[in-house]
């Protein structure tokens, strides 16, 4: 029973460093969406949740080209590294998309698209 018991704990001391070694990764990777995210905007109001907190919310805003503004407010399921990688794909897909010009109706399609053909499910 002992002997269980300390594979069991060995086994969660493992899981949790492997977490740890997650947020830190997700951390870096949200600093570095963060650097391509503009929310200079005078009439919305916002707060960014803390770091570690990881939860999945997002807010993008990018310009068209005729120096119109799109608004994206998404809630991932989810936290973690999980919601970092959708988050990613949705910047990337979100801000590329609004700044050539495109469609609302196009971008939102692409994004369900690109999310659920490149996502697991379940």
């Amino acid at each position: 029973m002992h002997d269980s018991v300390l594979i069991q704990k060995q086994e969660l001391e493992n899981t949790q460093d492997e977490h740890g070694v997650d947020i830190q990764i997700a951390k870096k990777i949200i600093v570095n969406i963060s650097r391509s995210i503009n929310l200079d905007l005078e009439k919305i109001k916002y707060c960014m949740s803390l770091m570690e907190v990881l939860d999945g919310d997002l807010i993008l805003c990018a310009k068209t080209p005729s120096n119109g503004e799109v608004l994206l407010i998404a809630d991932f399921t989810g936290h973690g590294l999980g919601a970092v990688i959708k988050a990613m794909i949705v910047t990337d897909i979100f801000c590329t998309m609004v700044s050539k010009g495109l469609h609302l109706e196009e971008v939102i399609y692409e994004l369900n698209h690109k999310l659920l053909t490149n996502l697991p499910t379940g």
